[in-house]
């Protein structure tokens, strides 16, 4: 029995309809960033996380960038994180702060 690394394909057959149709909407009012679909995720997940605000962002490594920032580390820091992980996120976020290297365990 062939079990897949990682089965992309079954847990979003039953939303296909809805994530198509969002999808066309999203082309047809050319609402690729912002608009009222970003404005609506981020109020929903704000209460879904029962905090009261949610910003949206393009990509994981611009929220890891973000997250540094709200937490007041900037120029001068040091940053260390782990060393198993895609390597830019490790260096492409931290271009203004100092930088370590990998944390090793």
């Amino acid at each position: 029995m062939k079990i897949p690394f990682l089965d992309l394909i079954t847990p979003h057959l039953e939303l296909e309809e809805e994530l198509v149709e969002v999808f066309r909407d999203c082309l047809r009012k050319a609402s690729f960033v912002g608009g009222p679909q970003v404005q609506a995720f981020e109020q929903e997940f704000a209460q879904f996380c029962e905090t009261k605000y949610c910003v949206a962002v393009n990509s994981g490594t611009d929220a890891l960038f973000f997250s540094l920032i709200a937490l007041g580390i900037g120029p001068g820091d040091e940053v260390i994180t782990v060393p198993n992980t895609f390597y830019r996120n490790s260096r492409s976020h931290f271009p203004i702060w100092r930088y370590s290297g990998l944390c090793r365990y």
